[in-house]
């Protein structure tokens, strides 16, 4: 039976490459990189910065089958976003090779560009990125790295925020709480975005 864990950073590569195929079939994703390797090596580098990201909060979770990382989420606690100078300049570094053609570059920079200004400003928990291994999506595991978090946050009455592209997604989240703020359409021939903010349960 698979069980949470701390993410550790000797484990961010298989996190990483678990994110890439969980969001394979990720709608902006696939606009973005139609070709599948490519798209498998770009969601690897932006998903793995995002990841890498939370370590430091010790809020980087991971689902583990007898020790093989099956899911990973990563959280930012209150404060922690929008990044610093210096961690957005890292984030960008880790993620620049997925943004590296004309195409990825003008309708990335603008999916990056509106999410960021619908941020919320008001104290909350950001969900950046969570994923399940396709082979063991079904199984609970993705409730499961959100309750590790959500339940702590229901306990100090902290609200939560996330952001997904996945319209199915849309009904799982409001399953946990979360209810859709915007959506949006940052490339006209893209895909949408759909936020989503979460107030504490038995608040």
């Amino acid at each position: 039976m698979p069980a949470i864990a701390a993410l550790r950073r000797d484990q961010l590569r298989d996190a990483s490459q678990v994110l890439a195929r969980a969001f394979d079939d990720d709608p902006v994703f696939r606009y973005l990189y139609p070709s599948s390797r490519r798209r498998r090596w770009s969601c690897h580098s932006f998903l793995g910065a995002v990841a890498r990201d939370s370590v430091p909060y010790g809020e980087a979770w991971a689902a583990l089958d007898a020790g093989r990382v099956v899911g990973a989420a990563g959280w930012l606690p209150d404060g922690a976003y929008p990044p610093s100078r210096w961690r957005a300049a890292r984030l960008l570094l880790a993620s620049w090779p997925a943004l590296l053609t004309l195409h990825t570059f003008r309708d990335g920079l603008r999916y990056l560009n509106e999410t960021e200004k619908l941020h919320p400003n008001g104290p909350h928990w950001y969900l950046g990125v969570i994923g399940v291994e396709p082979g063991h999506q079904g199984e609970g595991l993705g409730g499961k790295l959100l309750d590790v978090v959500l339940d702590r946050l229901d306990a100090n009455h902290v609200p939560a925020y996330l952001e997904t592209s996945t319209e199915g997604n849309v009904a799982w989240y409001r399953h946990h709480g979360f209810e859709v703020q915007h959506e949006v359409r940052p490339a006209e021939a893209g895909p949408p975005i759909w936020t989503m903010w979460r107030e504490p349960r038995g608040s």
